[in-house]
């Protein structure tokens, strides 16, 4: 888009905007990168006047708009500070300053630099929420333009960050209408492999099952115009990315996804919703765990509809049922409150308490940058539970959160004298998870205080830090009590008795060199108690490795930090086995039957094979048809224990013939353990099959 287009476009938008003085920052940018191109060959020109373009449309305000315009000028060319400050004033200098800052930040540097980076880069924006969108659409523009970067390893890098930094703060803005494009165009680049395996499987689901779904879409709307409902439809087959993450989340095969294909219906008002609900509900078999009502508990976005799932011929179809404004909303996020002269940045807003807590976090004295990282994780990436407290307020946690994130969250010394809790009428622990819906009522004892235990429990950062600065407090520079007493804890879970003459093993096993950086890591949580538990007693709980030197041989000079175990398939100790070489010469293990190997022919395969000793246990998927039955889930618990078996996750579901499907990751040693577990399966009375999945 070069300027007189520009112009043109925005000749609408000419009683809502200064056009002259947009004009004036186009020609003041232009000339400032005279001579500069894109890597597509286009002048750079085009690149923020299309940001701009961008971020006209969401209505934000001229001062945005402008400084869209002006965003590298101060990073790529000769302009001064004081040149830019004197031409536009001060409101558009420090968001051009802001813009600039963020993009100095590299996310793939060294663990610690990464850290100090993400704190500057929360900072950079935690007080003008404009510099964050003007971002957003500037990393959407070069996602658009990224096949035009001639390094792969570039463009991968860029992908990635694109995935771990961007896209999660764009669903926390509730930006829809982007979030979808930008994740799937670096999804592609980061994993082409995937992305095409899973576009070839979205090509086959066409063929064989898009007459079906047209067919329930073309059902709904003779339904709902039957009842005279005012509403549109739209039918999609979810995207790849969305696929691809449900199935690493829940460690499922692309056939056994059966939620592909969603229904947005929208109508005029709220009563309208639940009508239409209704009406879906009494015309096909609802499944009443799918259903979410985010109009009565809103996400911590202030994202707002009704979903439901139905169940026809063994397919699932979700329908999403919104207000016209809420569909307004998931496209535009905070900015649907915006117009043109007055952006809404008023903090007291629902869809701002994420910064306030993060503003918080980040100016407290206390906090180090792993608390500020651990914070904004949960925050950013975590799905959500909705409880409520005893007056009926709901609070929104990170999935996984315990009674004690609940109490943190409401003040710091409600969590400090936290003794136990009453969840929906019941006597609970202080460590329990909470799940949705559930009424919490917290009880106090003033002689209680935090224990350093407490800390591999919570998940919020909140709670965290809370816990992290009472024991700073208490203990002073006495860091030993405190790592103390969380190994203690957590070697009585395994049943075991801590030692303080342990010590000194364990600092050999993670080759620390001094016992104080050691306690230090257990109490920030930088070491995984239970794994170190593992590698002290190697029989007690078999973990998969992470080490292949001794597992497995490259006919290639490979170090063995690039010798990797593909994660899309589960690959057991005597399996037949091929790698395929990635770029920078790294090597991904997969199994020879892996359903992504095999769609991806045309990557180079490197000989590999076992060597003769196996030290390690291995993450194996199996899957069992159960009667559904009483005493059936129990008799499989026996088998699996009876073997010493560690089970790493359970995933059932109930299919129909009164039969129950179990998808189970297990740790087994080799296949003769695995054909041992499934014989023992096999000849229970309550099983009907079991065999091993690769994918």
């Amino acid at each position: 888009m070069h300027i007189n287009e520009f112009l043109s476009k925005i000749q609408v938008y000419k009683n809502n905007l200064d056009i002259s003085l947009i004009e004036k920052a186009c020609y003041f940018a232009r000339d400032a990168h005279a001579g500069q191109k894109r890597h597509s060959g286009k002048d750079y020109i085009t690149h923020p006047l299309q940001i701009a373009f961008n971020l006209i449309e969401y209505k934000l305000d001229l001062a945005t708009i402008i400084a869209a315009i002006l965003h590298d000028v101060l990073e790529d060319t000769a302009v001064t500070e004081e040149e830019l400050k004197k031409e536009f004033g001060t409101e558009i200098f420090k968001l051009v300053l802001g813009v600039t800052k963020l993009s100095k930040f590299q996310f793939d540097a060294p663990e610690e630099s990464k850290l100090e980076n993400f704190r500057r880069f929360i900072l950079a924006f935690i007080e003008d929420i404009r510099i964050l969108y003007i971002k957003i659409f500037d990393r959407l523009d070069n996602m658009r333009t990224l096949n035009h970067i001639k390094k792969t390893e570039k463009r991968q890098r860029i992908a990635k960050e694109t995935l771990d930094v961007y896209v999660p703060l764009i669903e926390r803005l509730s930006l829809k209408s982007i979030k979808e494009e930008i994740e799937n165009l670096a999804f592609a680049e980061a994993d082409p492999a995937s992305y095409k395996f899973i576009l070839s499987q979205i090509d086959d689901l066409k063929t064989s099952s898009l007459n079906f779904f047209l067919k329930i879409q073309e059902e709904a709307t003779k339904l709902l115009k039957k009842e005279k409902i005012e509403f549109t439809i739209e039918g999609r087959i979810k995207t790849p990315y969305s696929i691809w993450r449900k199935m690493r989340r829940k460690n499922l095969s692309f056939a056994e996804i059966t939620d592909l294909y969603a229904m947005k219906i929208v109508v005029k008002d709220i009563p309208t919703v639940y009508r239409t609900l209704g009406i879906i509900h009494g015309n096909y078999k609802a499944i009443f765990s799918r259903f979410k009502d985010y109009i009565s508990y809103p996400k911590s976005n202030n994202y707002q509809s009704v979903h439901t799932c139905i169940l026809v011929k063994d397919k699932k179809v979700e329908f999403q049922i919104k207000t016209t404004e809420m569909d307004y909303f998931a496209k535009h996020g905070i900015a649907a409150h915006w117009n043109y002269k007055n952006p809404v940045l008023n903090k007291n807003l629902q869809e701002y308490k994420w910064l306030e807590t993060l503003h918080k976090i980040i100016t407290s004295h206390d906090t180090n940058i792993e608390d500020l990282y651990e914070y904004s994780r949960t925050a950013f990436f975590a799905d959500e539970v909705f409880v409520f407290t005893p007056t009926g307020e709901i609070i929104s946690l990170p999935k996984g959160s315990c009674v004690l994130d609940f109490a943190y969250a409401i003040h710091s010394q409600l969590g400090n004298r936290c003794a136990r809790a009453i969840v929906d009428g019941k006597t609970t622990s202080i460590l329990a998870q909470l799940k949705n819906g559930q009424k919490v009522e917290i009880i106090t004892d003033d002689t209680k205080e935090p224990q350093a235990y407490w800390l591999p429990y919570v998940k919020t950062g909140l709670a965290k830090l809370s816990i992290k600065r009472f024991l700073k407090e208490k203990y002073r520079n006495d860091t030993t009590k405190q790592a103390y007493s969380i190994l203690e804890y957590m070697f009585d879970k395994e049943k075991l008795t801590f030692y303080p003459e342990m010590v000194s093993k364990m600092v050999k096993i993670l080759n620390i060199k001094k016992d104080s950086v050691f306690f230090e890591s257990v109490i920030d949580g930088k070491i995984n108690i239970t794994n170190l538990i593992s590698k002290l007693y190697p029989n007690l709980s078999p973990e998969r490795t992470n080490n292949y030197k001794n597992a497995v041989s490259i006919n290639l000079d490979i170090p063995d930090k690039d010798i990797h175990f593909a994660k899309c398939c589960y690959t057991l100790y005597g399996d037949t086995i091929l790698s395929v070489l990635l770029p920078a010469k790294k090597v991904e293990v997969h199994h020879s039957d892996c359903n992504i190997l095999l769609s991806n022919s045309n990557l180079p395969v490197v000989k590999t094979k076992w060597l003769p000793s196996n030290h390690y246990a291995y993450k194996v998927k199996v899957c069992i048809i159960l009667k559904h039955e009483k005493g059936a889930l129990l008799d499989i618990a026996k088998i699996v224990f009876s073997q010493d078996i560690q089970i790493h996750s359970i995933i059932t579901e109930v299919e129909q013939q009164g039969q129950r499907k179990i998808n189970m990751i297990v740790n087994l040693y080799d296949k003769d353990e695995l054909k041992k577990l499934l014989k023992s399966f096999n000849t229970s009375k309550y099983v009907v099959d079991a065999y091993r999945l690769i994918n």
